[in-house]
């Protein structure tokens, strides 16, 4: 049985040395939730604005690439604290 996304976006971040891009995370959770329906680009930013909402992650990095603004994000010192509750590794 696999996590809920949401801990599995926060276990991603937290595990990274570096921020992370949307489209960083959706490659790199793709292996384990890439048939669910749930699953898109869409949906993964909205996760990690809800997530930033509640300060777990941060906006570290922001980029304009054309007409389009990319956000890089961090597990905040808040967020690492609440991710000592999930399992160490996410398959």
């Amino acid at each position: 049985m696999k996590a809920p996304l949401k801990f599995s976006l926060l276990r991603f971040l937290m595990d990274r040395p570096d921020p992370a891009t949307p489209e960083e995370v959706f490659e790199g959770l793709k292996n384990l939730y890439g048939r669910e329906r749930q699953f898109s680009l869409p949906f993964i930013e909205d996760h990690l604005d809800s997530l930033r909402g509640v300060g777990i992650i941060k906006v570290v990095e922001a980029t304009e690439a054309g007409e389009k603004l990319i956000l890089s994000y961090q597990a905040t010192d808040y967020g690492q604290s609440r991710g000592r509750y999930l399992p160490k590794s996410i398959p």
